[in-house]
């Protein structure tokens, strides 16, 4: 090849035109890859000639631009990564390998040979790092961590870098317990949240247990109880008492002794407001955010309806919630949900998430047998499906009983879900149409016993009996969604899209909306859908507009007559 120039000045122009003169390769391979180069060039939009070839922007564009919104194939697309990678390396980008093709040092090799093939192959690309930089296993420190880290940021072609970090330093540190002879060195890991939060036992008792009697909620028998709270769902006491834990180690974060802090009272006083948003606001560099804006309610609450405070004393609390709620706007729908309710104007993408079950059902319905990755990919295929004929709630949907929310009458089945479980006490009741029960089939006889599972109640049964946590659910969906659509979708956002997608066909029908998604109010669903069918109504508009341009035309032309 000609002379290599630094990674800054290349662009993919430039990589093509040296892969092309690069005699050590094949003549197909220099086609291969030249081919890749401009597709990925394609895709992202830009002209080979402006785009730059950093190993970052490849990167995240990668992590941006999956196969199915690409249209092309998961194989092509694997293929055109590792041609594209395989090109700036040949041009003098530094790139970690994901593989270890040669041997380790008989040292390396004694330590890492009690392990697990899958623990080996998370720490190989550490102990690949730790050879290339002339370090023994007992001379690992904290500085070579820290580099590693640094290559991992710089170097390596995947973009979830911090995640392999952590996996890294959280086996080392669990081989030093559990295997002998490990080294003594326990690498450091700071959390990128939260660092800031103490536990509770840096604070006084009393104050975590006022914080208890505010969230123990009242006896829901005792029906004619005088200023009794309201009941407290325990997902909403424990999001409040996490506010509070957090608010309260924010005000000790700024300066306040965390022994000052004894009561509700004094949490909510002038000096611990100002100390707590001020670290707080400096945290989301000066920017005022939603989740600052339900401290600031959840605080507004404890002090109004709880202690009770009069007037004069909530004036601060009253200003920084009012403040924060103008800074931000109307609440509805965040500019994240709308930008992916966006990408879904485009029908061939509508088209695909809805038959995305489909599809998952017809690759696995001839298989006697299932393995247990394609169980938990038809799994959540089956989850997708629940969710676009019946966009509940992701605890409700986790939480689904076989022997008690899928009630079968008159020859159907129906998903029925009791106000006591829904978020705003509401009852949900669908009628599952004949695909849905036919994937429902399928999945019940092929993948559920396939998971590995205790028998268990539930639909989609955990490994301990229980259901499937709302966590490990929502990563599901979002997994097979990125996999298959390109889009990775929460279970949240589902909810959002089959609004939006009945809109797009019905601008204004918001009662319906509000039917489907069980909101008590309309107001809800007006606030957080109004404009989504923006372009839908304009075309109804010019629709209607040329129609009657016609009958105006067509009865001046008879008059004429």
């Amino acid at each position: 090849m000609s002379q290599a120039v630094t990674p800054t000045e290349l662009t993919i122009s430039t990589v093509i035109e040296r892969v092309k003169a690069c005699e050590t390769l094949k003549k197909r391979d220099r086609q291969t890859m030249a081919a890749s180069l401009r597709t990925f060039a394609r895709i992202a939009g830009q002209p080979p000639e402006t785009m730059p070839a950093t190993l970052s922007l490849v990167r995240s564009l990668f992590q941006e631009a999956g196969f199915a919104r690409a249209g092309i194939s998961k194989t092509y697309w694997r293929k055109m990564k590792y041609e594209v990678m395989r090109a700036l390396r040949l041009c003098g980008v530094r790139i970690l390998s994901n593989r270890c093709r040669t041997e380790l040092p008989p040292d390396w090799e004694l330590l890492v040979s009690p392990l697990t093939c899958r623990e080996r192959k998370v720490l190989l690309g550490f102990v690949r790092h730790c050879i290339e930089q002339g370090v023994a296993p007992h001379a690992v420190d904290q500085a070579v961590f820290d580099g590693y880290k640094h290559s991992l940021e710089h170097h390596s072609p995947r973009s979830r870098h911090r995640r392999t970090f952590l996996a890294v330093c959280n086996l080392w540190n669990k081989c030093r317990q559990n295997v002998p002879g490990w080294p003594e060195f326990t690498a450091a890991i700071t959390h990128r949240y939260d660092h800031y939060v103490l536990p509770w036992q840096t604070f006084p008792a009393s104050l975590q247990d006022e914080v208890e009697a505010w969230l123990v909620p009242a006896d829901p028998l005792d029906i004619l109880g005088t200023g009794a709270q309201a009941h407290l769902r325990p997902a909403t006491a424990a999001l409040r008492r996490k506010t509070i834990h957090r608010f309260a180690s924010a005000c000790a974060a700024n300066g306040m002794a965390p022994q000052s802090l004894a009561t509700l009272r004094g949490l909510v006083s002038k000096e611990a407001l100002t100390r707590g948003f001020r670290f707080l606001l400096n945290r989301h560099d000066g920017k005022p955010t939603e989740y600052l804006y339900e401290v600031a309610a959840t605080l507004h609450s404890l002090a109004k309806s709880h202690l009770k405070l009069a007037e004069s004393e909530l004036a601060v609390l009253h200003a920084i919630h009012r403040n924060f709620r103008q800074a931000l706007g109307p609440k509805g729908m965040t500019p994240k949900n709308r930008s992916l309710l966006r990408q879904f104007r485009d029908q061939q993408l509508a088209g695909r998430l809805l038959e995305l079950p489909g599809r998952c059902q017809r690759r696995f319905k001839q298989n006697k047998t299932l393995s247990r990755a394609a169980a938990v990919e038809l799994e959540s295929a089956l989850a997708v499906e629940i969710l676009c004929v019946a966009p509940v709630r992701l605890a409700n949907l986790a939480g689904i009983r076989l022997d008690q929310h899928l009630v079968a009458a008159g020859g159907k089945l129906y998903l029925v879900i009791p106000r006591q479980e829904v978020k705003n006490k509401v009852d949900l009741e669908f009628e599952l149409p004949a695909s849905t029960v036919a994937l429902l089939d399928l999945y019940q006889k092929k993948a559920r016993p396939a998971l590995g599972h205790p028998p268990s109640p539930f639909l989609f049964p955990g490994r301990k009996g229980g259901h499937r946590t709302d966590g490990h659910m929502g990563r599901q969906l979002k997994k097979l969604t990125g996999a298959e659509l390109g889009v990775p979708i929460t279970a949240h956002q589902f909810r959002h899209l089959t609004g939006f997608l009945y809109l797009k066909r019905h601008p204004g029908c918001y009662e319906v909306v509000r039917q489907l998604l069980g909101h008590t109010s309309i107001t809800t669903t007006i606030k957080f859908y109004a404009g989504l069918e923006h372009d839908e109504a304009l075309n109804l508009y010019d629709q209607f507009l040329q129609e009657s341009r016609n009958r105006a035309m067509a009865a001046s032309s008879g008059k004429k007559r």
